[in-house]
């Protein structure tokens, strides 16, 4: 396992005047967004707690990625990919929650 690695990028919540351009753009968003990096990249404020973690994130050469765009088939896809991968197990996709079966990086 590698050594934590300290985030190299700084973060600051955008300004009020970002922030009313974005939320007019993302109707009924309402929660705060931060820039990051020099190139200030727009995420949105949780995005702060978990920075390091998904930047120290381990990735394992048998991972598979589903990587779609919003409102494209996204969780019918994870189902699909999750079943599977164990062996059609329909029992314990209806007992355990696709969140806990299929973590999600957004």
């Amino acid at each position: 396992m590698a050594p934590w690695m300290e985030l190299p990028y700084e973060m600051e919540n955008v300004t009020p005047e970002e922030e009313k351009v974005i939320k007019k753009c993302l109707l009924g968003y309402t929660k705060s967004f931060v820039k990051c990096g020099k190139a200030g990249y727009v995420m949105p404020g949780a995005f702060k707690k978990h920075a390091e973690a998904i930047y120290n994130l381990e990735v394992r050469p048998d991972d598979i990625w589903v990587v779609t765009f919003p409102r494209s088939g996204t969780t019918w896809t994870q189902e699909m990919v999750w079943l599977l991968e164990n062996h059609l197990d329909y029992e314990t996709a209806r007992e355990k929650p696709l969140h806990e079966r299929f973590p999600m990086l957004e």
